[in-house]
This record gives structure tokens, C-alpha cells and sequence, in this order.
């Protein structure tokens, strides 16, 4: 167990393809999976290596984030030792694109602590991983710093816009690229870097020093000759949530048996803060296949192939097929949705049609009220 190491999960992560789900909120706190956050998974995977001591940066202040992480005690981590400690970049003043000036500015809380180890993770990559095991492979390896990573074979398609590494037979980082999606077979840098805590804040004076306002990972980057980098495999399921398509498809991918397996194991579970709602009521009539329904929710139509997440209401006569549906929407009667997103609360009226490609899921967002 990581007794000598403390957390810190970095929400300044890119939302350009991803606007239409987080104007208010992060991509952190999107509902993914039925019942959970995206950065449940994160979370989870340092809790159950051990870590008590987990610190969240944002760069904004929203109810979403402070509603769902509280005061972390679905993660055991409501403690008078260690715990959960939120950092915002609105409330200290601090610019997006701002990280490394905003770890600089919390240079106390830092050396406050007393672990001396540090896994640095971004959110929005959504994987079961031992980040134990991981830990071992970074100690073992005597690197100033590790970072974890996927192969994927389908890198055209999968990982856009994410970094992809480059490294010698020995795993040592010689370089870092942007998916663009021209490459089949790539190594997809995973955001989680591994290294002693004392490394991190001579990283942040020497930013500070340069004026660095970027992404911490960036300075990193644009460093990484200077310091030996190594990469860690992880063979596992994983996907990453930085756009509509691939917010789509991670949560498609979670009606497969195989991969839910995989993300929900029990020997390594995924926690997330608990609602005391009834179990999800099947009215006489209604017709539910392949899909993931949440407690709270009535169903009086037909869902398949799709996602209801908690205290959703489908009316009679609704046709559900390849949806995702946030809680508290409402479906109307008789309306026929195929291949779309429906932010929290958003109400669909009756008889509404909307039918899109797979590849092009539409999003209705939240705080709206469609009538098409």
C-alpha cells in the first residue's frame, strides 16, 4: 500500500470537443457509466493503492465538483489525517492553462505534507489500473519519473488529440507527440507521471522561475531530455473522455460484459458518492434490453442498446436505441430517440423524433427544454 505517496488529480484537461456537456461543469464530474463520475475512476484507483492524501486542482470553481466530492467520504477520506483538499484556479485569481503557476502558488501545502512520493494524474482517462504495482514498476525502474501508458492498435480512430510517447527499448521517454489520428499503432501517454515529491516542486520553482504558465505536463514535456522519463505499460481497458464521441463510446463500451467486468471489478472497486433512491421501476409494458438502467428511474417505454442514468423518466410509447440519458431527464411519450445524449434534467416533449449516426451522437443539453 502507497502510505508514502499523496495524490494529485489535474481538471485542466482540453474540453474544446467536449463543450456541449461542460459549461457547467468539468469533465471530471460528467455522469459516465450509469451512476458515476469520471473522476470516480482516478479517485478509486488512489484509493485503493493505498493513498490517503489526494488533492484535486480545477481550473474553476463549480457547485458540480465540490456537490460530488464533498467532503470525500465515499473514498474514506473524510480524516482528520490527510483527506481531500480542492484547489480552484478561479478562486486564487489564476488563468486557464494555468497549472504549473497554480501548483506554485500552493508551494506551502506541498511541503506540508509529509509523504515523499507523488502520483500526478489528470481525470478524464477511464481505467481500472493497480497503481500499486504501478508504484513498483517506477521504483524498480530508479527513474526520475514514470509515467503510465496504453498500446492501442486503432490509434486512427481512438485517443484523438491525446499525447502519444516515443521511447528506446530500455522504455526511456525520448519524446512526446499529438494524436491526429494519421497513426494505426501507438503508445497513448495515460497522464499519470510517477515521482518523488521533492523533484515536483523543484519542477515548479524552476517553472515559476521561467515564467511557465502552462499545463504542468507541458513543462514536463519540454523537459524531457533533461530528466530520465519512463514508460510503464497497461494493457488493460481504457479510453479517454475529451470529446462527444468518445464520452459516446466509453459509455457503449461499459454494456459490454467483458469491459464492465474489467472497470468494476470487485477486487478493486470504483467508489462514488451514493444516492438513497428507490430501485428503478418497470411499468407493466415496457421493454428493456442490453442496457444499464439506475435506481430512481421509471420506465414505461423502450430502452435498448442505452444508458439511463438515476431518476430518469421514460414515458409510454418511448423508443430508446443507442442513448445515453443523464438523471433527472425526461423522455416524453412517444418519442423516438436513437444515437443521442440528454444532459441532467433536459425534457424531451411527447412525440419528438431525433435519429442520429453512431459516429455523430447529438447532445441535448442541459437546462433545455426541446420540442422539435
Amino acid at each position: 500500500m502507497l502510505r508514502n505517496y499523496m495524490g494529485i488529480i489535474n481538471l485542466e484537461e482540453k474540453e474544446n470537443d467536449i463543450r456541449s456537456l461542460t459549461a457547467n461543469r468539468p469533465i471530471g464530474t460528467i455522469p459516465v457509466g450509469g451512476r458515476f463520475r469520471v473522476i470516480d475512476f482516478i479517485l478509486s484507483n488512489m484509493i485503493n493503492a493505498g493513498l490517503t492524501h489526494i488533492s484535486v486542482f480545477s481550473p474553476k470553481s463549480t457547485r458540480s465538483l465540490a456537490d460530488h466530492l464533498g467532503s470525500g467520504k465515499p473514498w474514506d477520506l473524510d480524516r482528520k489525517t490527510g483527506g481531500l483538499f480542492t484547489f480552484s484556479n478561479s478562486i486564487l485569481g489564476v488563468a486557464d492553462n494555468a497549472t504549473a503557476q497554480t501548483f506554485g502558488m500552493n508551494m506551502e501545502f506541498f511541503s506540508r505534507t509529509k509523504q515523499e512520493n507523488v502520483i500526478l494524474a489528470s481525470s478524464y482517462m477511464i481505467a481500472n489500473i493497480d497503481l500499486d504495482y504501478m508504484a513498483e514498476q517506477h521504483e524498480a525502474s530508479a527513474a526520475d519519473i514514470s509515467v503510465i501508458y496504453t498500446p492501442i492498435k486503432d490509434a486512427e480512430k481512438r485517443f484523438l488529440n491525446c499525447d502519444l510517447l516515443k521511447f528506446d527499448q530500455n522504455h526511456k521517454v525520448l519524446n512526446v507527440s499529438k494524436n491526429i489520428g494519421i497513426e494505426e499503432n501507438a503508445n497513448v501517454c495515460m497522464e499519470i507521471f510517477f515521482m518523488k515529491k521533492k523533484l515536483l516542486t523543484e519542477l515548479l520553482y524552476k517553472a515559476a522561475g521561467n515564467g511557465i504558465k502552462s499545463a504542468f505536463k507541458e513543462f514536463i514535456y519540454n523537459n524531457i531530455l533533461s530528466y530520465h522519463v519512463h514508460a510503464i505499460p497497461f494493457n488493460g481497458y481504457a479510453s479517454c473522455i475529451n470529446s462527444i464521441e468518445s464520452f459516446y463510446n466509453t459509455n457503449m463500451d461499459m454494456l459490454e460484459l467483458n469491459i464492465t467486468g474489467e472497470l468494476f471489478s470487485p477486487n478493486n472497486p470504483i467508489y462514488t458518492k451514493t444516492k438513497d433512491s428507490p430501485p428503478a421501476h418497470y411499468v407493466e409494458g415496457s421493454s428493456v434490453s442490453h442496457a444499464i438502467v439506475a435506481d430512481g428511474t421509471v420506465v414505461r417505454g423502450t430502452v435498448k442498446n442505452s444508458i439511463i442514468f438515476r431518476n430518469a423518466y421514460i414515458d409510454e410509447g418511448a423508443v430508446l436505441d443507442g442513448c445515453i440519458v443523464l438523471p433527472n431527464a425526461i423522455i416524453g411519450e412517444n418519442a423516438n430517440l436513437s444515437n443521442v445524449i440528454v444532459d441532467k434534467g433536459v425534457t424531451i416533449e411527447d412525440g419528438v423524433t431525433v435519429q442520429c449516426p453512431k459516429q455523430y451522437p447529438l447532445v441535448f443539453e442541459k437546462k433545455s427544454y426541446t420540442k422539435i
